[in-house]
């Protein structure tokens, strides 16, 4: 196989920008986005200069997963009642094995690191990591690169960070070093106030020592079990937790506690990260909270694995530890800080195939404005805000309200810039929460995140505050949740938040949850969001745990089942009609008994033959879902989330429904998702180390990615790669193919071909050197299923190929006609781009049709007048032409 080098000017202009002592002339990528802090790319930070190239570096080398759109299918079914794969979960073992990354394409990265200078210093088995050390020139080098020292603009430190994305060869399966930077190390979500052990002890609040800056006693130990799990007999026996921290603690300490509420048993274990920690530090008191956390919802947890990892250190090495290890079913994190995280977010889906059920701590900065520090904003885990609770005498639950101190110090909750809609938030009203319906909100539950007694620090007692306190409360209460599925003998519960919202749309909300209705998160930058309101909220999401009858629930399988468990889709013109105008939905009862349920939340485009009704034992029904009135919807995307109720249960499930009209059919055009999602690659990827078919990120090349994150690198070598997607059309229906391309180099053994249905549009043999260019076809769907391939051979370099679409074009037909102070205004449904003209003529019969106008189409109504036909010949005919 031969060596694929880049043109020659290409490679001028990589030797200019990157000014690299070496460089190999294989095709080379930069890895995905978010490697250089926004503050560098925004130069807002002053440069002091060069990092030495004698320091020392510890990256962690990501690896993508190899099949991220089976791992998607996968955990629909993993988390849809309606499945047999319904909470079967796999081992670590079983993950890796069709998750990780193959192991020619490890062993390929771990030859990088060695030949590269980096000394190997963990491996995982998901075989999505590989942890490395080398000198910061070394480093350089191998990823072409430079590292810089700046002062940081807001903290008393200097950090060092890339001047740009790190660059490797094409074929290497790599996405993302972490380590590069220091500028946003973890930090603990909590607020602490020192206290005294001789505390007076007060009838109102808990029953820890007076805080004397409320003046109430503090909370600390069975008051949590008290105030959100009154009754029970779980304590956690048989499960354990794992702690996220990035810093040690002091045993003693946990005795201290442990010993004062009462508890003799402390269970712990160590798990180092990176080496570990040595000395405890200032994080110290975070360390100290969780455990204690723990203990006081959980007195009868089997173990606590504390994974330790000095700081600053990469997420995703502590997360994949824990991943791995399996040791625990319930995670809890306090930490924050940093960016978005990709490499992380696919250890987050590990977890959740694995059964793993993970809480972090939203932060204490009250409501959210901007970017979110990572891993706050991830759709993979729950979301855990803050509260501030009121007991009585006895210590039963009174009240709670959103934690609040002002200044900026609260419970953090809004909206993602960035992030989709996840599933399970479709279909919630956001009216009065202020939430989006496109983006993710954040939290999903919450608790009490105020007036906390602790010790930390080898003996300091204190009161925190913070949604530190809150996130490894729930995952104690998840243990008890789990020994409760364990004592039922059913698998853990998992990943919570399809769960959490079915019961939070639920009739029995109240019974399950305590809905938090005052207070907010308002702060100096956002005054007005967000306030508590009745039901789901992004101060405290649903609120905080309802007791026993939120453990039967989620310890209870929803017996009420959707089938298909899929994404209900058609597409059409603007005003019809459409490749599909109906489904069938059949509801089923797995339960011995019979069950009520009903629908709602359907959109005025969309009607179903019945909305309630009653399933017997073991029954089910068919019903019916129809388009009506979607012909009069412009054009756009719809998404709608139709509301399934078990009335026995109070579970509500979502079954959903997308329409397109009049848009491009096409499904990841513009391979944004970063993989092949969609289509189906018949050729190489990697072979002898060379790359030959891939997604790529974006790139300092205009060659490789059109507009967007990402494009298609297409140069299968010795013979034609095809690239298909099949597509729902409507017979006879004309579409407009377009797609772009390029093609850096020219040389023998090219070749590209763009097919429909079987015939080629365009055939470009030994085609020569092409910018970025703009082809257009106007195509005819032969029936209800038609073809899309791109077929391309590039031995000597690759083409650039991105930003497929198919749309549908409008009936070319006028859609309006009147007269106007003696001017004829003529108007029809258009396709932006495509070329019209108006014909006239005076007489059908001999047909003598002249051109009277051609125009472009700018929008999708497209609209033409012409002058003063009163004074022109008693008769005119007119009609309208698409131009090639």
């Amino acid at each position: 196989m031969q060596i694929r080098p880049l043109t020659t000017p290409l490679f001028f202009v990589l030797l200019c920008l990157l000014a690299l002592p070496s460089f190999s002339i294989a095709a080379s990528k930069p890895l995905s986005s978010g490697h250089v802090p926004e503050i560098v790319k925004q130069k807002k930070a002053a440069l002091i200069g060069r990092v030495a190239g004698t320091n020392e570096l510890h990256l962690a080398l990501a690896l993508p997963l190899r099949d991220a759109a089976g791992l998607t299918n996968l955990l629909r079914d993993i988390y849809n009642p309606a499945s047999p794969q319904f909470h079967h979960y796999l081992t670590p073992p079983e993950f890796a094995a069709r998750f990780g990354a193959t192991s020619a394409d490890y062993a390929t990265v771990l030859n990088f690191a060695k030949t590269n200078g980096l000394k190997i210093t963990a491996t995982h088995p998901n075989r999505l990591l590989v942890e490395v050390t080398g000198k910061v020139s070394d480093v350089e080098r191998a990823f072409h690169l430079r590292l810089n020292s700046f002062r940081h603009p807001r903290e008393s430190r200097n950090f060092f960070a890339p001047d740009a994305a790190p660059t490797v060869d094409a074929a290497l399966p790599l996405f993302q070093v972490s380590g590069l930077d220091d500028f946003s190390p973890p930090q603990p979500n909590l607020k602490v106030n020192p206290a005294s052990l001789n505390g007076i002890f007060s009838p109102q609040g808990g029953s820890g020592p007076t805080n004397f800056f409320y003046g109430i006693a503090s909370f600390m130990g069975n008051d949590f079990r008290q105030a959100y799990a009154p009754g029970t007999t779980l304590t956690g026996a048989g499960q354990s937790v794992a702690l996220v921290q990035f810093d040690g603690f002091y045993a003693e300490d946990i005795t201290n506690y442990a010993s004062g509420i009462g508890l003799t048993n402390t269970p712990f274990t160590i798990v180092p990260v990176n080496g570990g920690v040595g000395s405890p530090g200032g994080g110290n008191v975070e360390v100290a909270l969780d455990i204690e956390m723990v203990l006081a919802m959980a007195p009868g947890i089997s173990n606590i694995f504390v994974y330790e990892a000095p700081n600053p250190s990469p997420w995703v090495t502590m997360l994949s530890q824990i991943a791995n290890d399996n040791f625990a079913k319930q995670v809890g994190c306090s930490w924050g800080g940093g960016g978005p995280d990709a490499a992380a977010e696919q250890i987050f889906l590990q977890m959740a195939a694995q059964g793993q059920s993970f809480y972090n701590a939203t932060g204490d900065s009250a409501a959210f404005t901007g970017l979110i520090p990572f891993p706050s904003e991830s759709p993979n885990i729950t979301q855990v805000g803050g509260t501030t609770l009121t007991t009585d005498s006895s210590g039963d639950y009174v009240s709670e309200t959103v934690w609040n101190q002002g200044g900026g110090l609260g419970s953090s909750g809004g909206i993602s810039p960035s992030v989709a809609l996840p599933a399970w938030q479709l279909g919630l009203d956001m009216t009065t929460n202020h939430g989006s319906t496109t983006l993710r909100n954040i939290p999903d539950v919450a608790l009490t995140a105020d007036n906390v007694y602790i010790i930390y620090n080898n003996g300091t007692p204190a009161f925190a505050s913070g949604t530190s306190v809150a996130a490894p409360l729930w995952a104690a209460f998840t243990a008890l949740v789990n020994e409760q599925s364990a004592q039922l003998a059913q698998p853990p519960v998992g990943f919570l938040n399809p769960s959490l919202y079915a019961l939070g749309r639920g009739t029995n909300y109240a019974a399950s949850f305590h809905d938090i209705t005052t207070g907010n998160n308002t702060n100096a930058a956002s005054p007005n969001n967000f306030y508590a309101v009745p039901g789901f909220d992004l101060a405290t999401g649903w609120g905080t745990p309802g007791g026993t009858n939120l453990i039967n629930a989620l310890t209870t399988p929803d017996n009420l089942h959707l089938l298909p468990p899929t994404v209900f889709s058609a597409n059409g013109l603007l005003g019809g009609p459409f490749t599909q105008n109906n489904w069938s939905l059949v509801l089923s009862n797995s339960g011995a008994a019979s069950l009520d349920w009903s629908l709602g939340n359907l959109p005025a485009w969309l009607s179903i033959s019945a909305v309630a009704g009653t399933l017997a034992a073991n029954g089910s029904t068919n019903l019916t879902l129809q388009l009506s009135g979607a012909e009069n919807l412009p054009l756009g995307h719809y998404l709608a989330g139709l509301l399934v109720t078990n009335l026995n249960q109070s579970r509500v499930q979502v079954a959903t429904v997308r329409l397109i009209v009049g848009q491009s059919i096409v499904e990841n055009g513009g391979f944004e998702t970063g993989d092949f999602t969609a289509w189906t690659l018949a050729g190489n990827t990697v072979i002898s180390n060379y790359v030959f078919n891939a997604v790529t990120p974006e790139n300092i090349f205009p060659g490789v990615v059109h507009s967007g994150n990402y494009g298609a690198f297409l140069g299968e070598g010795g013979f034609l790669a095809t690239l298909t997607q099949d597509l729902p059309t409507i017979s006879n229906q004309l579409y407009q193919l377009s797609f772009w391309l390029n093609n850096p180099g020219s040389g023998s053994g090219q070749q590209f071909i763009a097919r429909w249905d079987g015939t080629n549009v365009l055939n470009l043999p030994s085609p020569p050197v092409i910018a970025w260019t703009n082809f257009q076809f106007l195509v005819t769907a032969p029936g209800t299923n038609t073809q899309l391939r791109f077929l391309a051979r590039n031995d000597p370099n690759y083409f650039g190929f991105d930003d497929v679409a198919v749309t549908p074009v409008p009936p070319v037909v006028f859609s309006g006609a009147n007269v106007s102070g003696g001017d004829l205004r003529l108007a029809w449904n258009s396709l932006a781009g495509l070329k019209y003209e108006i014909q006239i003529t005076t007489n059908l019969s001999p047909v003598n049709w002249q051109s009277l106008a051609t125009l472009t189409a700018m929008t999708n109504v497209s609209s033409y007048a012409n002058t003063n036909i009163l004074n022109t010949a008693s008769q005119q005919f007119y009609r309208l032409v698409l131009l090639p």
